[in-house]
């Protein structure tokens, strides 16, 4: 139920961003909303990340709780940079979405 939430949230943030972002923060950061809409991609994946936490901690899995989160931040880090130079923020969103998707749901 959460991931459904989430990605109704990603999708809605996703259409969104380009109206949001210029209205909120005004013209000069209009070019940022391509970046939300990327990291709101990660929505779903984080909502999944949340629940399987709790149950894993039910279970006693903790310690795979903790490898799954250091391979995700490890990921992370080195998609940033290998992608920030070439693509900047856009990069950098990728990343993030990539490494949640590894280390919340692969």
């Amino acid at each position: 139920m959460a991931a459904q939430v989430a990605a109704g949230a990603a999708l809605g943030c996703a259409l969104l961003a380009p109206w949001f972002i210029p209205w909120a923060f005004g013209p000069a950061f209009a070019r940022t909303a391509g970046i939300l809409a990327i990291l709101a991609g990660s929505l779903p994946f984080i909502a999944l990340g949340v629940a399987r936490q709790e149950y894993l901690i039910n279970e006693g899995r903790q310690r795979f709780q903790l490898a799954t989160t250091l391979v995700g931040a490890v990921l992370n880090v080195l998609l940033n940079l290998w992608a920030i130079p070439r693509w900047g923020g856009l990069g950098a969103a990728g990343a993030t979405v990539v490494s949640h998707l590894t280390a919340n749901l692969l």
